[in-house]
């Protein structure tokens, strides 16, 4: 996983429904720095984010492949903002 491991690890068995958030564009910010060295400076144009409030506080990063969206990693929180 890209970015911030411990939020995703902590997720496995965690009760609870999941409630996500709106769907952001991957902005620049604090967290952000592994996307842009793995898929270079074009992944703040095709990036989507997907904040996660419960059963743990996070955002997935997301990716376009195909006809689907695949999980690429997970911020802490949105950049400039919270998750």
């Amino acid at each position: 996983t890209r970015g911030a491991a411990g939020p995703v690890a902590a997720l496995c068995d965690a009760p609870g429904p999941i409630e996500v958030g709106a769907v952001a564009t991957l902005e620049p910010g604090v967290g952000v720095e592994p996307f842009l060295a793995a898929f270079g400076p074009e992944v703040l144009s095709w990036a989507r984010v997907v904040p996660v409030a419960s059963p743990v506080s996070l955002a997935v990063v997301l990716a376009p492949v195909a006809d689907r969206w695949v999980v690429v990693g997970a911020l802490e929180s949105l950049p400039g903002g919270s998750s």
